[in-house]
């Protein structure tokens, strides 16, 4: 998968999700690295 397929995705999911750039891209390093992703917050932040 190439550089700029991987920034259209982002954006795209960027353009779904509200305030959450920072989120996907967390996702998107995950997901190249094939690695598993923690995430922790409290009740009611939308993380699942």
């Amino acid at each position: 998968m190439d550089n700029q397929k991987i920034l259209d995705v982002m954006a795209e999911v960027n353009g779904k999700a509200a305030e959450r750039e920072e989120l996907v891209e967390y996702i998107a390093i995950a997901l190249l690295a094939k690695k598993n992703l923690f995430i922790l917050g409290d009740t009611g932040q939308a993380k699942s």
